[in-house]
Order: structure tokens, then C-alpha cells, then sequence
């Protein structure tokens, strides 16, 4: 039986219905890999991100002052400062991240999705939420390499604060990806 909930005139499923899954299982079978070219682009987005993160922020730190920007306000203007040890908690926490959001997406069919998940639909529900998994990771990489990159830049007194556009297009970049899924997967019980 599967997990069901009801709100707000939603239905959310976290398996296929074991009614309608083939016998004995409650999902496809799901590739390790990427499967796709889209795919797999967004996947070496996010490690080139990670790794140019790590080596900016390796390559600047004999240089850097003691003290660097530590956090912003949402016009992305520095206002707080602190130990530039702090620096190196920002490609870590993007290391972890991109490690975390890698192992999820393998794992789509542990989603909790707002739609009943059926033996017809799971294989694009299942791949709609390994792509969705995949683009939101690329894009907290970008984030968080712009966000070293520009601390950096401010530390060493060559730019001021992350930009204004920071953090609309920050929010732009993840609603898309949101509201996309979200249509996406409102298609997926459509009938062909």
C-alpha cells in the first residue's frame, strides 16, 4: 500500500502503488549514472563549479587578509567580517552538498511527490526527479562558488559585495527549476 496524503486538494505518494507495480516491486529499477545529455551537462556543471571553488579558494588563501567578508545582506553588500578560516567552510558545505544531492538522486523513487506515482507514470516521474535533483545541484554549486569567488574579490579589495542581481537571480534560478518540475510532473498524470 502505498503512502498517500491528502492536502489542499493534492494527493502526495511516496511509492507505486504496490496494486500496480510489477510483482514484487514497488519501483523501476533506477540507472546509477546519468541518462541523458542534459544529464549528464549538469553534472559536470556542478563538479567544474566544485572543483574551480576549491582551487580559488586554495590558490587566493596565502594571499588573503586575516579577515574577510563573512556575510551579506540581501543587497549584497558585506556586513559582517570575520576569520578568513571561515572562507574554507564554503567549499566544504558545497563538497557535502553536491555528495548529499548525488546520492539522493539516485534514490527518486523515496520521493515525496504531489501526485499518486502508477506503474504507467514512475519511469518519467522517477526521471523527472533525478533531472530536477541534478539542475537544483548545479545551480547551489554555481551559487556557493560565486559566493567564495566574491568574497575573495572583496577581501582583496578588487570588487564590493556579491552585486545587487545576487539574489533575485538566485531565487529566479531555483523557482525555475521548481515551477518547471512542478509542470512537468503535473503532466505526468495526464493521459498520453
Amino acid at each position: 500500500m502505498p503512502t498517500i496524503v491528502s492536502h489542499g486538494g493534492l494527493r502526495y505518494s511516496s511509492r507505486v502503488s504496490r496494486t500496480d507495480a510489477p510483482q514484487g516491486a514497488t519501483h523501476p529499477r533506477q540507472p546509477f549514472w546519468p541518462q541523458t545529455l542534459p544529464e549528464w551537462l549538469l553534472e559536470l556543471a556542478a563538479a567544474g563549479a566544485l572543483l574551480a571553488q576549491w582551487v580559488v579558494v586554495l590558490t587566493a588563501w596565502p594571499e588573503l587578509p586575516d579577515r574577510v567578508p563573512q556575510h551579506f545582506n540581501a543587497a549584497g553588500e558585506a556586513d559582517a567580517w570575520g576569520s578568513k578560516a571561515a572562507l574554507l567552510l564554503m567549499p566544504l558545505l558545497n563538497t557535502a552538498v553536491c555528495a548529499l544531492m548525488t546520492f539522493v538522486s539516485r534514490f527518486p523513487h523515496h520521493s515525496s511527490l504531489p501526485i499518486e506515482v502508477t506503474s504507467q507514470n514512475a519511469p518519467r516521474v522517477y526521471r523527472l526527479v533525478r533531472f530536477q535533483t541534478i539542475w537544483l545541484k548545479a545551480i547551489i554549486s554555481f551559487v556557493l562558488f560565486y559566493m567564495s569567488w566574491r568574497t575573495i574579490e572583496q577581501a582583496r579589495g578588487a570588487a564590493e559585495g556579491l552585486g545587487v542581481a545576487f539574489l533575485p537571480l538566485t531565487v529566479a534560478a531555483v523557482g525555475a527549476a521548481v515551477a518547471w518540475f512542478y509542470l512537468e510532473i503535473r503532466r505526468s498524470t495526464q493521459p498520453a
